[in-house]
């Protein structure tokens, strides 16, 4: 689940006088290095802020979204591992995990960065966190579930998410509460507030 929340606080980033946009392919952003090592291919970063993201020193004055589509995005490739500090230890075979539909928004305002996020594919997540940029802190809730197809594509990759000691809600969703500052997040099996699928 870290690489999944890593790839969400990689689109961090509403308002209608924003006037910086700019748009990026996922591929051209190497963001192997916050996914533990994995791939992650397709997808766009949309960035329409109200300052330069290339000139700002507060972001607590910013405003605007930014938004990422991924669609089609596919995390790891069969080959490449996942380098690992959880509960896991050390390195494990990926395989990959394909979404059809996925999208992430983030909103700055008001001294915050509100995001949500639907995820649909191999592994069904949906995300809801707020960051507020003077502390730093976060406070957030990932709901997610392993789709039938990935069991069926690779049942070790299906178990791997099935094992993480998640409660499971009455909706079927296994749900993590993450909470701390942006450097040192805790990720805690405890059912909590994530926006409907």
């Amino acid at each position: 689940m870290k690489a999944a929340w890593l790839v969400v606080l990689a689109a961090c980033s509403s308002s209608s006088s924003a006037s910086h946009k700019r748009e990026y392919k996922l591929s051209e952003l190497h963001l192997a290095q916050f996914l533990g090592g994995l791939p992650l291919d397709g997808g766009t970063l949309t960035v329409d802020l109200s300052q330069d993201p290339d000139a700002i020193t507060d972001w607590s004055k910013v405003t605007g979204t930014v938004t990422l589509d991924c669609g089609g995005c596919v995390l790891g490739d069969d080959h490449a591992v996942l380098h690992s500090n959880g509960p896991f230890g050390g390195d494990l075979h990926f395989g990959h995990i394909s979404w059809d539909d996925a999208t992430t928004r983030a909103v700055f305002g008001g001294g915050k960065i509100a995001i949500t996020g639907h995820w649909r594919g191999d592994v069904d997540l949906d995300v809801k966190a707020d960051v507020m940029l003077a502390s730093r802190a976060v406070v957030g809730c990932l709901a997610f579930r392993p789709a039938e197809r990935l069991l069926a594509r690779d049942e070790k990759l299906h178990n791997i998410f099935m094992l993480t000691g998640a409660p499971k809600g009455d909706d079927g969703r296994m749900y993590i509460r993450v909470a701390g500052p942006l450097d040192r997040l805790r990720y805690m099996p405890q059912l909590c507030e994530a926006p409907a699928p």
